[in-house]
């Protein structure tokens, strides 16, 4: 058994949600006092092309993220093909069943966990009012990170405090996405087992904060005395960029080039 030590991916189109998973994944797990580093892989266009976050957490101090997969959750066909081959034997894949069997993934040395994604929201939608499944698609990622919790036999009170926190100006939507969490959640314990790696909240009293990178770079500029900032709006100089504009106080002027 690997315990309270987790290397997890999510992948799947861009603009499906993986980096609001992520999020959500690299938050509980701080709150449960673990240190945490996260690799985020994404091309350079909207929507479409195949992105994925590396997250890494650990009880001891990490600096980087490592190439092997524990868990991987995926969305689509084309994750799986791409990083099944890196989860560890013993680990663990999270597939839609509707878009890729267990004989294609081909890893009998890995457990293979099927979550269907269109009925788990058919499901929700029921319990939430909506019979559009195009409304509910957008809570996919609250599926998918819900469902890698309880696999794990996490907290589930830091998972939904963590979705909370994060609608914390959009409360009504926050409950819906706990909601959608509870679905998951039941469900992968219900019918998921034979996973040895566990990950349990660890009792200190550490304070511990989340910061990105462009986070951290702006800030470093800051410190060094930087008060003009010029970019072109493409992630991540337009992600430094917004966060910069959010402090004007500290006299940087940002500008947007044409």
């Amino acid at each position: 058994m690997k315990q309270n030590k987790i290397s997890w991916m999510i992948g799947g189109p861009q603009g499906s949600g993986i980096d609001s998973a992520a999020v959500v994944f690299i938050k509980a797990c701080t709150s449960g006092g673990f240190n945490v580093f996260g690799k985020r892989e994404y091309h350079s266009n909207i929507k479409g092309e195949h992105s994925y976050y590396a997250v890494r957490a650990e009880e001891e101090e990490i600096q980087s993220h490592i190439d092997t997969i524990d868990l991987l959750t995926t969305y689509d066909k084309e994750t799986v093909e791409l990083h099944a081959k890196h989860v560890v034997p013993g680990g663990g894949i999270i597939f839609d069943p509707a878009l890729i069997t267990a004989e294609e993934i081909g890893r009998e040395d890995v457990n293979l966990y099927e979550l269907p994604y269109l009925d788990l929201l058919k499901e929700a939608g029921e319990v939430l009012g909506i019979d559009k499944l195009s409304k509910l698609m957008i809570m996919k990622n609250t599926l998918a990170v819900s469902a890698a919790f309880s696999l794990l036999d996490y907290d589930y009170e830091i998972v939904t405090e963590t979705i909370r926190k994060g609608f914390k100006n959009k409360k009504k939507i926050g409950e819906m996405n706990v909601k959608v969490a509870k679905i998951a959640f039941d469900y992968a314990q219900k019918n998921f087992d034979g996973f040895k790696h566990k990950i349990t909240k660890i009792r200190d009293d550490k304070e511990r904060i989340v910061i990105q990178g462009f986070e951290a770079i702006g800030i470093a500029k800051l410190i060094a005395g930087c008060r003009l900032l010029t970019y072109y709006p493409i992630t991540p100089s337009a992600d430094e960029a917004v966060f910069l504009e959010a402090y004007p106080e500290y006299g940087i002027k940002v500008l947007q080039a044409d």
